[in-house]
């Protein structure tokens, strides 16, 4: 969750014209990782919002967002491409119960 917000962050406000298929993806995911927190957990939009801010950069400074690590980041994925984001976040998101921090079952 933490990673994909920041990704989307990055591409929203340091790449507005760039990688249009996977900034739209991007936009997805999030909206799907948010959905199932909130079916899946105590968590509400205002905790969510809190979490983005701070793991996540979401109003961050863009010192903070368009340099360095998270700039290295988006470029990362966004050459992944859009079909394998979604296909990964189709298994996270297909295995039953709360949500959990990182990617082990």
């Amino acid at each position: 969750m933490a990673l994909v917000n920041a990704a989307a962050e990055t591409g929203r406000r340091c790449f507005p014209q760039s990688d249009p298929e996977f900034q739209v993806e991007l936009g997805r995911t999030v909206s799907r990782i948010d959905d199932f927190v909130l079916a899946n957990s105590d968590s509400t939009m205002e905790m969510l919002a809190a979490f983005k801010r701070e793991q996540s950069q979401v109003g961050g400074p863009e010192a903070a967002v368009c340099h360095g690590d998270l700039k290295q980041h988006y470029m990362h994925s966004a050459s992944r491409g859009a079909d394998l984001l979604r296909s990964e976040t189709d298994k996270i998101l297909a295995r039953p119960g709360p949500p959990t921090w990182g990617d082990c079952p």
